[in-house]
């Protein structure tokens, strides 16, 4: 439970809005645009909703199903390869739908209603700091000297002249030092590891076995994430008494101030992505899955020296739509 609780704070989900341009004029070559007479009279919707299956749901009630596709036939763009257990994900996914939309979502809208944006700001930057000697760690473990003495000179600044990392003063002149972090699902990845298969998990969200591994290690080298426990205990060995040492690690009191409040203002800061990739999206977890995995491609890839900065070639907007197919384009002269 602790573990997949430190997982929670430590998980971000970034996606990337969807192209505004809209696709000219979206008839195939073959059909007629429609004209004054024939076209739909019925009255214009408002700006930003759509109609159909993109017409915006009752997100407390029970999320969409997949569209179905023929017997051997995949879904481009949805890394369905990385998903061998698909079924069971989906399973936990439909289970932490009602989860999110009645409790976590609520929750985290009102922390960011009721805190205001300067606190929020405070909160952030100290539990970056938090995690910065972790960060240090990783910068070294993949062998970059440079951004591990950045970080390091992060750390050291941000707790003294930043009241314990409230402020970042790091970023700001004479210092100009960047916000950066790292992990050591980074460096497993920085190193060749593979993914591993996808997993939906509740309260932990999308995340794969590298992420889970890396999660781990990462709460065991923050001291003040975990508190370890030792016991004894004395028993009977024939005519001697034999102590036994067993220890065992607990959340600590930062740990669980760490899960909640990164926790909420994850949630609420990924608030307006993740609605708008559950209103235009038919299989909402096929995107979701999308999303997060070229996400996690990109900043493994930006770690190596050199390396290509494109996105993987499956799913080029995180945000568009798995099932959907593109309007054919329309012939030359038309």
């Amino acid at each position: 439970m602790s573990v997949a609780l430190v997982s929670l704070a430590a998980l971000t989900l970034a996606t990337a809005a969807p192209d505004p341009t809209p696709d000219p004029t979206p008839y195939s070559s073959g059909a007629d645009a429609p004209t004054a007479e024939t076209a739909d009279p019925s009255p214009a919707q408002p700006l930003g909703e759509a109609g159909g299956a993109f017409a915006p749901r009752d997100m407390a009630a029970d999320p969409p199903a997949p569209p179905e596709l023929a017997p051997g036939e995949e879904a481009l763009g949805t890394f369905a390869s990385d998903d061998p257990f698909e079924p069971f994900n989906r399973a936990m996914y439909l289970i932490s739908w009602p989860v999110d939309q009645l409790v976590l979502r609520p929750l985290a809208l009102t922390y960011k209603a009721i805190i205001p944006h300067p606190l929020r700001d405070g909160a952030r930057n100290a539990l970056a700091n938090i995690y910065m000697p972790t960060t240090f760690v990783n910068d070294l473990a993949q062998g970059n000297p440079r951004q591990a003495i950045q970080s390091l000179g992060r750390f050291v600044i941000n707790s003294t002249l930043g009241a314990a990392g409230l402020f970042d003063v790091a970023k700001r002149k004479p210092f100009n030092l960047p916000p950066q972090g790292n992990s050591f699902a980074n460096t497993l990845g920085y190193y060749g590891a593979d993914a591993g298969p996808y997993l939906y998990l509740p309260v932990v969200g999308p995340t794969t076995m590298r992420e889970l591994v890396g999660n781990v290690v990462d709460a065991f080298s923050e001291p003040l994430l975990l508190n370890r426990v030792t016991s004894k205990r004395v028993v009977q060995v024939k005519t001697r008494k034999v102590s036994l040492f067993s220890s065992n690690f607990e959340l600590s009191t930062q740990g669980a101030a760490v899960v909640i409040v990164g926790g909420l203002d994850h949630r609420a800061e990924a608030d307006a992505d993740l609605e708008a990739l559950r209103h235009g999206s038919v299989d909402t977890y096929a995107a979701l899955r999308s999303s997060f995995l070229q996400n996690r491609a990109g900043e493994i890839a930006a770690l190596r020296p050199g390396a290509a900065t494109a996105p993987p070639p499956e799913l080029v907007d995180p945000l568009a739509d798995p099932a959907g197919k593109p309007a054919d384009k329309p012939a030359k002269g038309q």
